[in-house]
Formats: structure tokens, sequence, C-alpha cells
């Protein structure tokens, strides 16, 4: 009797322990999550503020890896660029139509070029679009668009180097803090804030230069030059046959004539000359007559 208590005591412990063995790792686990994502939420956040402020002023904040302006059918940063020709009778003032249309549009002129006046203006402009089809659109309604080039650049292995290079520069920066405010001697101190310093810049450039590959993805570049429309090529009617036929036969007879003249005027001199000779012999003849009687 005291066995058999002993073994039902014995492997109602076990059971006991093995509830306690299984239940215990999902219980640790449920309270660790939320600790561990709250700690890398405010990671993030930390990552994000240090390299806004590194940012340059009038530079678009920086919000971390990801946080790109991409196309969003395809996730992929593209740089869209582009040129177009329009031709129109008044080539400055259409340019002024299109960068009232491109103001209101949420894109700006980044250029500007124009020569000559009047009919002989030619205007370039170079302006950053959110939608590039949407502004040759635009160009093909103001006039005639009888050029157009585009460029499609994928730089998302660019941008997402960037972003790692980005965030080991923010990793960098916070150890070598971290060493800084340990060092005690002078030396130490020296050498840990040069190495700082310099880190803390190449972090700028590398901000500078991700803010500026986000802005080119964000806005398409568009390079359009207006001119004047070419003149109308002048209609030629073709004559009917009998037209042809006067005009031919006109042509024809002066040729005639003309021949017929340059004939006399080359045998004038000739004519003069063997009438002198005519009227001399008739006067010797007259002569020999008189004298003979």
């Amino acid at each position: 009797m005291n066995r058999t208590r002993i073994v039902v005591s014995v492997g109602a412990a076990l059971c006991a322990l093995a509830v306690v063995a299984g239940v215990a790792p999902h219980l640790t686990s449920g309270h660790d999550k939320p600790a561990n994502s709250a700690a890398t939420s405010a990671g993030s956040a930390a990552a994000s503020s240090a390299l806004n402020a590194g940012a340059p002023s009038g530079a678009k904040p920086y919000a971390g890896a990801g946080a790109a302006l991409r196309s969003a059918t395809t996730g992929r940063s593209i740089i869209t660029t582009g040129s177009a020709h329009v031709a129109t009778n008044t080539p400055l003032n259409t340019a002024d139509d299109f960068i009232t249309w491109v103001s209101s549009n949420g894109g700006y002129v980044a250029g500007q070029t124009d020569t000559g006046t009047g009919s002989r203006a030619i205007m370039t402009l170079t302006v950053r679009v959110p939608d590039q089809e949407s502004a040759i659109t635009r160009l093909r309604a103001l006039g005639t668009v009888d050029q157009v080039n585009t460029n499609a650049e994928d730089v998302t292995t660019q941008a997402t180097d960037l972003d790692a290079r980005i965030k080991e520069a923010k990793i960098s920066i916070t150890r070598l803090e971290a060493i800084l405010a340990r060092t005690t001697t002078v030396r130490d101190v020296l050498t840990a804030e040069s190495a700082l310093t310099s880190r803390q810049q190449q972090l700028e450039a590398m901000v500078l230069q991700r803010s500026n590959l986000s802005n080119q993805v964000s806005l398409a570049t568009l390079t359009v030059t207006f001119t004047a429309m070419p003149p109308a090529a002048v209609v030629v009617h073709r004559a009917s046959w009998f037209h042809r036929a006067v005009v031919g036969s006109l042509r024809t007879f002066g040729v005639g004539i003309r021949a017929v003249i340059t004939v006399i005027a080359f045998l004038l001199p000739w004519l003069v000359l063997a009438g002198l000779i005519a009227l001399g012999w008739g006067a010797v003849a007259r002569l020999r007559t008189r004298l003979g009687q």
C-alpha cells in the first residue's frame, strides 16, 4: 500500500514538472517580445533622429533605410530623365504657359535659357515634375511635339548600399561616443574626438547624397526646347496640257525670233559692205558710159 502511494506521488510530481517545463518558455517568450519590440522601435527612432540632425540645411529629412521614394508598383528606386522638342507659333508664350502648368502640378523650373525674339526665339527649359508622362501630354496640347526621348535608371542597389553605410556610420559614431565618454587621458580624448569628427563628416556626406538621390527619384527631370513653327511649304499647281502647249509654243517662237535677230545682226555689217560695193560699182559703170559717149 505504501509503495503504491509512493509511486502515485512520484508520478504526479513528474507530471507537474513536465507541465511547468512546457508552459514556462511560452510565458517567458510572451513577456520578452514586447520588450524586444520596444527596444527595436526606440533604436530605430534614435537612428532616425541622429541622421536628421546631421542633414544639411535645406535637404529633405532622411527617415532611415527603406524610406526612399520608390515606385509603388515595383518597389524599385527609378531616376527618370527625358527631353522633348516643341514647335509653336509663339515659343516664348508657350514656354510661359508650360511653366505655369509645371508650378501648379507640384514641379519647378530648374534651368532656363532663351535666345532670339519673335518668330526666331528659342526657349530651353529644364523642369522637375512628379509625372513625366503628364508633362509630355501637356506639351502636346500646347504645340507640335516632334521629338521625345526618355530614360530610366534603376538606382535601387545604390540606395540600398547608402542605407547600409549610413546605418554602419551611425553605429560607429555611437561606439566612438561611448569610448570618448570613458576616456580619461588627453591623448586618448583627442584621438577619439578626431575619429568621431571624421565619422560624422562622412555620415553627413552620405545623408546629403541619399537625400539628393531620393529627390531625383521623386521628381523626373525633363528638358524641353521651344522653337517656332517652320514656314509652310509652297504648293505648286500643275498646269493643264493646253496651257503647257501654248507656253511651249510661245517659248519656241521666242527662241526662233531671237535666232533670226541674231542672224540679221551677224549679216548686217556684210550687207552694208556689199551695198557700198554695189553702189561704187554702179557709179564707176555710169562714169564709163558717159566718157564713152
